[in-house]
């Protein structure tokens, strides 16, 4: 019975459940009801929050507020990708520049470049591109 009547007076708000309840703990304290206490204690540990309207307000909430998070990580990844590969086709620039220059060999490009000199020799490789902009 005290089960019905707490629940009827809250609802799914589990907050005002404990308030009743607590009110109710005094009052059994006052008047020697501590079995029915328990009572509505076990009631307690045994309500599914996840039936809460509140509950599911907030996990939509919180699934959206982790989209926005995970857009914005991959909004900044994928301008990290771009001005990785944009430094990589400056640097290719480069190398090919001093290549056609044919001031330097391939050891003294790749040292100045900190590159290995098979990745001199494969940018070497490459077709010549357009390099105008």
């Amino acid at each position: 019975m005290l089960r019905y009547l707490l629940y009827e007076l809250t609802g799914d708000d589990e907050q005002r459940f404990r308030n009743y309840y607590q009110m109710l703990e005094t009052l059994a304290e006052n008047r020697d009801l501590q079995a029915n206490l328990a009572e509505a204690k076990d009631m307690l540990t045994q309500v599914d929050v996840t039936r809460f309207s509140t509950y599911r307000w907030g996990l939509e909430a919180g699934i959206k507020q982790m989209e926005a998070v995970v857009e914005e990580k991959d909004k900044a990844i994928d301008q990290a990708l771009r001005e990785k590969e944009e430094t990589l086709h400056r640097l290719q620039q480069g190398v090919k520049q001093l290549l056609m220059m044919n001031t330097l060999t391939h050891q003294q490009i790749a040292d100045v470049f900190q590159l290995s000199l098979e990745e001199v020799a494969a940018i070497a490789r490459q077709p010549p591109q357009d390099t105008q902009h």
